[in-house]
């Protein structure tokens, strides 16, 4: 598993595992900035020089925004790689999204490592996350996994 990029039984949806086979085959990460564009079809919202934002293509259900932040530099899966001024950028990021979408209360989660984290994708890459409107609507609590060491 050290050579792939994605994890195809930590998907949620079959269309999601068919496609994290085919990145698999293909050698190449999903979230590399030059991979992404190509294949996320949601457009980016807003960048900087280190992190992007777009909207989570299969968001977790009963959520009235999941945003996804991905890192643009050298792949890694770890934030220990970074420099301060990556970290900062991310959470400018953050800051601006939760101004742009008047966010008061969200949820910030970031898997890292190459295993057992419940993570889908080896690229460092975060979410956030706010809960629906509507307890009619959306009963259920949001579920989010996180997986357990391999």
């Amino acid at each position: 598993m050290k050579n792939e990029f994605v994890d195809p039984n930590e998907t949620r949806t079959e269309a999601q595992r068919l496609q994290y086979e085919e990145i698999n085959r293909s050698g190449k990460c999903p979230f590399c900035p030059e991979q992404f564009l190509k294949i996320h079809k949601k457009p980016t919202i807003k960048e900087n020089e280190s992190w992007l934002v777009t909207e989570n293509e299969t968001p977790y259900q009963g959520t009235k925004y999941h945003f996804l932040f991905v890192f643009k530099g050298k792949h890694t899966s770890t934030f220990d790689n970074l420099t301060n001024d990556q970290k900062i950028h991310l959470f400018d990021l953050i800051s601006w999204i939760n101004s742009e979408y008047n966010i008061n209360s969200a949820a910030f989660l970031m898997r890292y490592g190459d295993s057992g984290n419940g993570s889908s994708v080896r690229h460092l890459h975060c979410h956030v996350i706010v809960g629906g409107n509507n307890k009619e609507q959306n009963p259920e609590k949001i579920k989010v996994k996180v997986g357990y060491r391999k």
